[in-house]
């Protein structure tokens, strides 16, 4: 999609093969909302209104976020690698990213201090949070949905969260000679 073109949104209820996990895979919070069109909407918006060169920390059961967000991600576990030595850290990276999950093995809220933590290490600054699995919003500035012209952006599955600067550690922020 270019950046001006908008996405049919009464044609977009056929949902693509590669977007079925995101939206069929639901957390303990249970949204009433159209998960394939709040992705789709929500890519866009990212598309339209974040640097193109931005790292992005996404949900782990989505692998559609590059096609139409355009938009680099931390890890992804459809995009596995092909030598020995990007297996091993696409898998830490698989495995450092996933939910956290309480003592049952159930999925939990991911606080800010694991945020910045994982920020640190990658070098992200922008969130891409899927609300059904996270209650309460961490710390961070919320950058979408927003009001728009008056409008408030209707966005009940997923938000985007940015990382202010002064909460970015010393080491993930670019020296002055970069």
């Amino acid at each position: 999609l270019g950046a001006t073109q908008r996405i049919p949104w009464d044609t977009a209820r056929i949902v693509p093969a590669a977007d079925q996990l995101v939206v069929e895979s639901v957390g303990r919070n249970p949204i009433v909302a159209d998960r394939y069109i709040d992705w789709l909407a929500v890519c866009q918006w990212i598309r339209e209104n974040t640097p193109q060169d931005s790292l992005w920390f996404t949900p782990k059961y989505q692998q559609t976020f590059k096609w139409y967000a355009g938009r680099a991600e931390v890890v992804c576990w459809k995009d596995v690698p092909q030598d020995n030595t990007s297996v091993i850290e696409w898998y830490h990276r698989i495995e450092r990213c996933a939910p956290p999950r309480d003592e049952q093995g159930q999925i939990i809220d991911w606080t800010t201090e694991q945020l910045l933590e994982l920020s640190a290490q990658y070098g992200f600054r922008y969130v891409l949070l899927d609300r059904s699995y996270q209650s309460q919003p961490p710390a961070l500035e919320i950058i979408y949905p927003v009001m728009e012209q008056g409008q408030f952006i209707d966005n009940r599955s997923f938000a985007v969260l940015r990382i202010p600067e002064e909460l970015v550690p010393a080491q993930a922020q670019p020296s002055p000679s970069e």
